[in-house]
């Protein structure tokens, strides 16, 4: 018999987010450089539901996507 406070694997809108613990060891950083970058207005797209951070996977690969260094390009002006 499953009790109301078991822990429920999340479903439908939030399986496109991530925590902010899921992002900092998704990127191989601390939860701590994550608020420094929201904190700085730099980073990936986040969303704040109350005291909880999530995080859109979309947001994740167009960020990584801004952050892109075409390496025939570096340099010139």
């Amino acid at each position: 018999m499953e009790t109301a406070t078991a822990a429920r694997p999340r479903e439908g809108l939030l399986d496109s987010y991530l925590t902010e613990a899921e992002m900092a060891a998704t990127l191989d950083r601390t939860r701590r450089s994550l608020s420094g970058w929201r904190r700085a207005g730099q980073g990936p797209a986040w969303v704040k539901i109350g005291p909880t951070i999530l995080y859109p996977k979309e947001g994740l690969a167009a960020w990584l996507q801004s952050l892109t260094v075409d390496p025939s390009r570096r340099g010139r002006r």
